[in-house]
């Protein structure tokens, strides 16, 4: 709470609304612990500002744990902190390496799959693209993306596309989007536009239409959402940028293999589903 008379605000704000929204999710709860994928610096912090404390911890299944948030973290977006008996490092490429008692020994029956996980040195490759931190005196972990889906552009420059797609994604206009331009001059995305509230916004316009792919193709439409991407996306660099984009008519789905059962996009499914589209972005 900013402005004059913070104290007041929230005493306020928690009387009339932040203490029903806590006793939805339980009431008494002292902390949540969450995981699974990387949080947003702005997604933890808003929870904490409701007063629902969030922990992130970090493990895999092949290395439990890593990093355990025992306590609400003063550090929105970082994971942790790690565990004493843990040995972090970060590559060249960027990827979170780890050594310590609790790694597996290996893939039962699979000893390619096990040696393809471990570099010459010993060290297991997480996948997990990230930086190490300090605070107070000790390590916290932060996770940007994958490695198997870091964009390397034709001029040579890493670009995470999970840090772009969760800017993006926290618009209420925006539900599902998808970075691309691995190989590519510039980066580009594949936006699925809350078709609900759009809708709304179209009628508030007096925008006609009689189907979803006549409303994203409306000038005025992609007007709002190329306004919308640049506004959103400012404090990136250049390279990082959104270029091009695509307005799509349909969700990208579980059942058509283009998420996970865990809501993850599928990026090289949906890159050759959609590879004609993609290419169009890339004409001159």
């Amino acid at each position: 709470f900013i402005g004059p008379w913070p104290g007041i605000k929230r005493f306020f704000a928690n009387a009339l609304v932040l203490k029903k929204v806590r006793q939805i999710v339980g009431g008494n709860v002292w902390v949540f612990h969450v995981g699974g994928a990387a949080m947003s610096a702005e997604i933890n912090a808003f929870f904490n500002g409701l007063g629902i404390p969030l922990a992130q911890g970090y493990g895999l299944t092949e290395f439990f744990p890593v990093a355990v948030g025992t306590a609400p973290t003063a550090y929105p977006g970082v994971c942790g902190p790690i565990l004493d008996i843990v040995d972090v490092r970060v590559s060249d490429e960027g990827e979170i390496q780890l050594k310590g008692p609790m790694c597996m020994q290996g893939y039962l029956n699979k000893p390619e799959a096990t040696r393809e996980m471990f570099t010459h040195d010993g060290w297991f490759k997480t996948g997990d693209v990230g930086t190490i931190e300090e605070h107070d005196g000790k390590l916290y972990i932060r996770i940007t993306d994958r490695i198997k889906d870091l964009i390397i552009t034709a001029g040579g420059k890493n670009i995470a596309p999970q840090v772009i797609e969760t800017m993006l994604g926290e618009d209420l206009y925006i539900e599902q989007v998808v970075v691309v331009g691995d190989g590519r001059k510039y980066i580009s995305a594949l936006i699925v536009p809350n078709f609900e509230i759009l809708g709304e916004y179209a009628k508030s316009k007096g925008i006609q239409y009689s189907s979803r792919q006549e409303l994203i193709s409306n000038p005025a439409i992609i007007e709002f959402y190329n306004n919308k991407i640049e506004k959103l996306t400012e404090s990136l660099g250049q390279v990082e940028k959104i270029k091009k984009f695509t307005l799509m008519p349909h969700e990208f789905t579980q059942e058509n293999g283009e998420i996970t059962p865990t809501m993850k996009i599928r990026r090289k499914v949906i890159q050759q589903r959609y590879n004609d589209i993609i290419d169009k972005m890339y004409l001159e």
